[in-house]
C-alpha cells in the first residue's frame, strides 16, 4: 500500500495543493464544527503554521468565532486565553478581513498598528495570511494561519489559503447539509413517536371510558325511574 504524500513536503505549489485538497475532500465530519476542526490540523500541517483558524461569524453577538481550532500548541493557549472569540466591535485584522473581503499578509504582525495586542503579544503571532471564508457562496468567516516566525508566509502561501478556503467552504457546507438532514430526521423521528404515542393514549382512553360511560347511563336511568 502506498504512503500519501506529506503536503508540507510536496514537491512545489501544485503537488501541495492537490494533495492538500485530496485530504479535505476525504474528510467525512457530519458535525460543522468538526469539518472544520479537521481542516485547521490538515491546513497547519499543510502550511508548517503553528495555528490555523475557521473563524465563522456568530450573528447573534456580532463575533468572529474560532469554531476549528487546529490541535497545536499555539492554537490551545489561544482558546485559554479567550482569543478564539474576536467581536467585529474589536477590530483587528481578522474582522477586517471579514468585512473588507480583502486577503492579509504579514511578517511582522508585531508592528502592525491595526492588529490586536493579543494576537502580537499573548500569542506572539508575527506572520499572518488570512482570506475570507464562503460557505455556500456566502462569506460566513475567516480562514487564518499564523506563525510566531517572523515571514513565515509567502505570497504564494496567500494564493494557496485562497484556493484552500473554497474547498474548505465546500467541505462545511455539506457537513451543514448533513448536520440539518440528521436534525430534521430526529424531529420526524419524535414526531412520529409523539403520534403513536397519542393514538396508543386515545385508544387507552377509549377503553377507559366505555365502561364508566356505560354506568353512568344506568346510573342516569335509574334516577329517572
Amino acid at each position: 500500500m502506498s504512503k500519501r504524500p506529506d503536503p508540507s513536503r510536496a514537491g512545489g505549489k501544485h503537488d501541495r495543493l492537490l494533495v492538500t485538497l485530496e485530504r479535505l475532500l476525504a474528510i467525512e465530519a457530519t458535525e460543522f464544527g468538526g469539518a472544520l476542526r479537521q481542516a485547521a490540523d490538515l491546513l497547519a500541517v499543510a502550511f508548517g503554521a503553528e495555528k490555523v483558524d475557521a473563524f465563522i461569524l456568530d450573528p447573534a453577538v456580532s463575533t468572529l468565532v474560532a469554531v476549528g481550532v487546529s490541535n497545536t500548541p499555539l492554537g490551545q493557549r489561544q482558546v485559554a486565553l479567550g482569543l478564539n472569540r474576536l467581536p467585529l466591535a474589536n477590530g483587528g485584522r481578522a474582522v477586517e478581513v471579514f468585512q473588507s473581503g480583502k486577503s492579509y499578509r504579514t511578517g511582522r504582525a508585531d508592528r502592525d498598528s491595526k492588529e490586536l495586542v493579543g494576537i502580537t503579544q499573548a500569542l506572539g503571532v508575527r506572520s499572518t495570511i488570512a482570506t475570507v471564508l464562503r460557505v455556500d457562496d456566502a462569506a460566513r468567516g475567516v480562514l487564518q494561519a499564523s506563525s510566531t516566525r517572523t515571514n513565515a508566509f509567502t505570497e504564494r502561501d496567500l494564493e494557496f489559503l485562497e484556493a484552500v478556503a473554497r474547498w474548505v467552504g465546500m467541505v462545511a457546507h455539506r457537513a451543514e447539509l448533513v448536520e440539518q438532514i440528521a436534525t430534521e430526521a430526529i424531529e420526524r423521528g419524535r414526531r412520529r413517536v409523539a403520534e403513536e404515542l397519542i393514538t396508543v393514549l386515545a385508544h387507552d382512553l377509549r377503553n377507559y371510558l366505555t365502561p364508566l360511560k356505560g354506568r353512568l347511563g344506568l346510573i342516569h336511568r335509574r334516577a329517572l325511574r
